[in-house]
């Protein structure tokens, strides 16, 4: 990610002089709302399963002593013990986390 100068997102539109903030590129604003939150309570087979895909998700392993391995969208993310991971995440839009390794967790989909 680019740093613009904030006087660079600030331009005049108005002829009385007012400003207002430029839009650089596509803006999107994802992870604000919490949609679902999942744990290994929920879990069959060590695999959590959501209503939709995952796009944007935080990752809480409660495990005190064993480090977690998250298989979302198909990307492994290695999360150590009682540490957190928050992101947008690429790889191929799934509704499953397969999990290993750490054996309590908390998986929350943001929309």
């Amino acid at each position: 990610m680019a740093n613009i100068p904030f006087s660079k997102l600030l331009g005049s539109f108005a002829k009385d002089g007012s400003t207002a903030l430029n839009v650089l590129g596509e803006m999107r604003i994802e992870g604000t709302n919490v949609e679902e939150q999942l744990t290994e309570k929920n879990a069959k087979n060590n695999i959590l399963t959501f209503t939709q895909k995952l796009s944007y998700v935080g990752i809480y392993n409660t495990d005190q002593e064993h480090t977690g391995v998250f298989n979302v969208n198909g990307i492994d993310i290695n999360i150590p013990p009682g540490d957190t991971f928050e992101a947008n995440i690429g790889g191929t839009p799934r509704n499953t986390v397969k999990v290993s390794g750490s054996t309590t967790y908390i998986v929350t989909r943001y929309v």
